[in-house]
């Protein structure tokens, strides 16, 4: 209840303290964010000992009335940019988080690459630098995710592998992809200076983002035609003996030199 008062203040109160009033609009910011982090980190401690999995159904509707709020906001010219800010970042917050409660693996990194590019594209439209400068630390949750998978890089189980039928190749194919689409996207911003949430406005252009993401996107498909094809040759491998042994290891290494 007082996290939707507070809310509901902050979205049909808001200009109160803006006529005349001594509340400092910075502190009011950071109370809402407050607000927000108190109610859904107790709302996880009471749905902790229940299941774990609930914490993605109940995140479901917070996201929807951020989303409205988010709505509400940018279409009422009374709320400034800050305020719009916090909404839209707040639920494409919750928006990750939902994946990585109920998924988790190479699942949460393919659901994040698509909800990034989907966040790329619309930011772009709207030329609003919160809403897709965010995808750019989700693409670096997905990648870190991807970086501390144990079968990122080698398959545990190599019985029933098949190579680029399996979620790690669809998640770095669907990653790579969405970084290569996101390169695409952020051409229509480039050469405008625009203000990073981490940089001060004008420092930064958005060209730098493009190259980074445009190098990341290479790089992941030359590590997912690597691992994968070392797999399958360890699956091959696995009850080979003596020159067939041999011989696959040189096979293996021809095939991976192809590749790159």
């Amino acid at each position: 209840l007082t996290w939707l008062a507070y809310v509901a203040y902050d979205l049909f109160g808001y200009n109160l303290y803006r006529r005349g009033t001594r509340v400092n609009p910075k502190l009011h910011h950071v109370l809402a964010v407050a607000n927000g982090v108190a109610f859904y980190s107790t709302l996880c401690v009471l749905i902790a000992p229940y299941s774990y999995k609930w914490f993605g159904a109940a995140t479901v509707p917070v996201l929807c009335l951020y989303g409205i709020a988010t709505v509400w906001t940018m279409q009422n010219r009374r709320f400034d940019e800050i305020t719009v800010a916090r909404y839209t970042v707040s639920a494409i917050i919750f928006l990750a988080l939902i994946p990585a409660i109920q998924f988790g693996g190479f699942i949460t990194v393919i659901v994040w690459s698509c909800e990034a590019l989907a966040l790329v594209g619309l930011g772009v439209l709207t030329k609003k630098g919160y809403i897709w400068q965010p995808a750019i630390l989700i693409y670096g949750c997905a990648l870190g995710l991807l970086a501390v998978n144990p079968n990122a890089f080698h398959y545990q189980s190599i019985g029933g592998f098949l190579p680029f039928l399996n979620e790690r190749s669809i998640a770095f194919v669907v990653l790579a992809a969405a970084l290569g689409l996101s390169t695409y996207l952020l051409k229509r911003l480039q050469g405008q200076k625009v203000r990073f949430l981490w940089v001060q406005p004008g420092r930064a252009n958005v060209g730098m983002v493009r190259h980074f993401m445009a190098y990341v996107a290479c790089l992941l498909v030359l590590v997912v035609l690597t691992v994968d094809i070392n797999d399958l040759f360890n699956r091959f491998m696995s009850g080979a003996h003596g020159n067939d042994l041999a011989l696959l290891g040189y096979q293996r290494f021809i095939s991976i030199a192809l590749a790159w």
